[in-house]
């Protein structure tokens, strides 16, 4: 009688083991299908028309690309300057407002949704009527953008805007070191700003701003470049928007932030000439001669998924030319 029972009992422990193991990838594959999208946003610059009127046409490369953006659904706009043609034409307070109320009527679909956007050259700061306007127009020239919950089902992204076209600080914002008493205003809200939410869970850190400090237009280095990258590595900025370049460049920092020109979205296009690469880092990707943006979409497992659009004028196909990944990253405090 004691055989059977031992068998009786083996065979039990067995199917609870088999039981038990079938529980434990059922629970694993449930686990790996419950990462979703949580909210997606865009991201471009440079769309400006290149007639200096208050009732400019803007340009066939923007009115393509902003179809496009509207059958993409996305809960917020980031637009990384030169909205604007304000360098030349109309320069009086009321000409330069009379260009933000054509841009907003170019906006086309994406009109009734929220926009970060960043002040570019061809904005014009250094005329205290375009400054003006813009203020009136779109508010601070810097300034948090904050989207989600900052929990897992809803990770929250803070967009830090800046300027680099202020008088005095062009091509930079006027940073000199953390705890430099020389730093702009601009530079000590954004070293406060940083320090408030370098440690928050479930949340990503943007800065965008228009003059790229990796892989900038030939001649215009920024002497911040190093300064910034330093400081946005210690606080753990998880992605950098910039354009000025009429291309798109994704520039990976050794930490594996992405350094993005993102310029593509109208303006006449560049070609891979005017930009000058810098280190530390590597080039992962260049586009030349095609318009485009980004889409990100903002994922329950910590990370956002990004795609690259783009179109040759030629043909306006759009396609993908470029797919990343932007992870979390740790602050070094």
């Amino acid at each position: 009688m004691s055989r059977p029972k031992l068998v009786l009992v083996a065979v039990a422990v067995a199917v609870a083991a088999i039981a038990g193991l079938m529980a434990t990838h059922h629970s694993t594959a449930r686990a790996a299908t419950t990462t979703r999208v949580a909210y997606t946003f865009v991201a471009y610059g440079d769309f400006r028309p290149n007639d200096g009127s208050s009732s400019a046409a803007y340009p066939a490369g923007w009115l393509h690309t902003r179809a496009k953006l509207g059958r993409i659904p996305h809960a917020f706009d980031i637009v990384a300057g030169d909205m604007v043609q304000g360098l030349s034409g109309t320069s009086t307070l009321s000409g330069a407002t009379a260009k933000y109320s054509n841009l907003f009527k170019n906006l086309g679909p994406d009109a009734g949704k929220p926009h970060v956007w960043c002040p570019g050259n061809h904005e014009n700061f250094g005329s205290a009527n375009y400054r003006q306007a813009y203020s009136q127009k779109i508010g601070r020239h810097w300034r948090a953008f904050s989207h989600g919950r900052a929990t897992a089902a809803s990770p929250r992204v803070i967009v830090l805007s800046l300027s680099t076209e202020e008088p005095g600080h062009t091509n930079g914002i006027g940073y000199h070191g953390e705890s430099s008493t020389s730093n702009t205003a601009q530079a000590k809200w954004l070293v406060a700003t940083l320090k408030k939410h370098a440690t928050q869970s479930h949340t990503f850190l943007v800065a965008v701003f228009h003059r790229p400090l990796a892989d900038p237009k030939d001649g215009e280095t920024p002497s911040e470049r190093v300064p910034l990258e330093t400081l946005f590595t210690k606080y753990g900025v998880d992605l950098a928007i910039n354009a000025h370049v009429h291309g798109y460049v994704r520039h990976m920092m050794p930490d594996a932030t992405p350094y993005l020109i993102d310029g593509n979205a109208g303006a006449e296009l560049y070609d891979e000439t005017v930009f000058a690469h810098t280190t530390p880092g590597t080039d992962a990707k260049t586009v030349f001669h095609k318009f485009g943006f980004v889409r990100f979409q903002v994922k329950t497992d910590g990370t956002m998924a990004a795609t690259a659009f783009a179109a040759s004028p030629s043909t306006w196909n759009w396609s993908v030319v470029d797919r990343f990944t932007v992870r979390q990253q740790r602050a070094s405090l």
